[in-house]
């Protein structure tokens, strides 16, 4: 009996381990799958606030490009009118303040290369020297014949400040007309409230040089320069076009990268901590950990219960081994389906009986081997009627004495009724023992 509980207890535990690990499994697929489907959504996203960056910056360099466009075709008009230097530098202020009205700037820089002469809306300190064949803008511009070109950023020489130069040919003489525009006149510093949490947003020139950017970095220039130049590498190498791609940001933590490319060659890259990407999959996380815990817990539990119940079990059966000795024949009678079930059956009744059968059948039997003198009274202490009887009243132990044949031979037993609550509501034990010894020593 020990072997059979060792045996069920071990086999309790291995199926709370396989679905222990079945969860575990479930847990880890799911976490997965929920991972990707967010890294994808937010590849998706990312994409999306990059490009839309972009085509807030796109929109004010448009207008910038159709300014001068238009500047162009004027200016081309007061060439051909032959006006002074002075009309057209004076021309060139008032649509210099024309473009900063319009477009809300107070820095932009409006001037031009007239028979490869400096002619500016503001006096450049020694335009009369300055050698417009070296300039980059007026060499684009040429090349370009008629398009409008984008400088990559620079330092001005005259204010310091970083900007860059759009320009266009004005006419076959190749007559340049050229915007300065500096890049506090791009970014605005509030949009940082509009990016996901702790994100950083970089525009920059086809050359890598970052035209402005948006975040919280306290790195010093130069360090932010060598990380983009490494962002820019990655993407160029294709490593960020898929979603769960990374690169390691100044501090040595993850961050996604998402870019958009404008029409002029610049880029707009966006990066987005891992832990702000991830913060829901970190609450999943919490959450199967947590039922990880407890589901261990409560494994250790039941196991521990179940080891407590089957040593109780070992007792009890121990116990009713013993009891069990002590009565040749016990039974289980349903009085409400009148129906013996044999739990230990002696050899006369088990040839004559199945082990399930109707009660009547099973007294009838049972008659045949008691001393006839007390067949009718046995009939009536042991009918159903009698048993339903002594439940009703409560009666927990109930039984007599009578004489049974066994061979040729009547021995006297012992017979009892045995009730109790913890037995399904409509049972009793009906049990036999053998006294033949006592009453004839009595």
């Amino acid at each position: 009996m020990k072997g059979k509980v060792k045996k069920y207890i071990r086999k309790r535990a291995l199926f709370g381990l396989t679905i222990l690990l079945f969860f575990i499994v479930l847990s880890i697929i799911s976490l997965m799958m929920v991972r990707k489907k967010i890294l994808d959504n937010i590849q998706l996203m990312g994409e999306e606030v990059s490009e839309h960056l972009l085509i807030k910056e796109n929109g004010k360099i448009e207008n910038y490009d159709m300014f001068v466009r238009t500047a162009s075709i004027w200016l081309d008009d007061q060439i051909k009118k032959n006006r002074t230097e002075k009309e057209l530098r004076e021309w060139m202020k008032n649509y210099t303040d024309y473009i900063n009205q319009e477009l809300n700037t107070k820095k932009v820089e409006v001037y031009a290369a007239i028979n490869k002469k400096i002619i500016g809306a503001t006096y450049w300190e020694g335009d009369e020297t300055f050698d417009i064949d070296k300039a980059e803008w007026y060499n684009l511009a040429i090349l370009a014949n008629g398009n409008v070109i984008y400088t990559d950023t620079y330092r001005d020489v005259r204010t310091g400040e970083i900007g860059f130069t759009v320009a266009k040919k004005i006419n076959e003489k190749n007559d340049i007309l050229a915007v300065d525009i500096y890049l506090d006149e791009l970014s605005e510093k509030e949009e940082i409230s509009e990016l996901p949490v702790g994100s950083s947003y970089y525009l920059c020139d086809v050359k890598g040089n970052i035209i402005y950017s948006i975040h919280e970095n306290k790195n010093s220039e130069a360090e932010i320069k060598v990380y983009i130049q490494k962002v820019l590498e990655e993407i160029l190498e294709g490593k960020h076009d898929v979603a769960d791609s990374f690169t390691i940001d100044m501090q040595g933590k993850k961050r996604g990268v998402y870019y958009s490319l404008s029409k002029n060659g610049w880029i707009s890259v966006l990066t987005i901590p891992y832990s702000t990407l991830l913060s829901e999959v970190k609450e999943l996380y919490h959450f199967y950990i947590g039922i990880f815990i407890l589901f261990v817990i409560v494994g250790i539990i039941v196991y521990y219960r179940d080891i407590c119940l089957n040593k109780k079990i070992e007792e009890t059966n121990e116990a009713v081994r013993i009891l069990g000795n002590s009565y040749y024949a016990i039974y289980r009678i349903d009085f409400k389906k009148e129906k013996h079930f044999i739990l230990k059956g002696s050899g006369y009744m088990k040839e004559l009986l199945s082990q399930v059968g109707n009660y009547q059948v099973f007294l009838d039997i049972l008659l045949d081997v008691i001393e006839l003198e007390a067949r009718e009274e046995f009939q009536k202490v042991f009918s159903i009627e009698s048993i339903r009887d002594l439940v009703k009243r409560r009666i927990r132990d109930f039984g007599g004495d009578f004489k049974r044949k066994f061979g040729n031979e009547y021995r006297w037993v012992n017979v009892r009724v045995l009730y109790d609550e913890s037995l399904s509501t409509n049972e009793v034990i009906l049990c036999f023992k053998e006294i033949n010894d006592e009453k004839n020593n009595n």
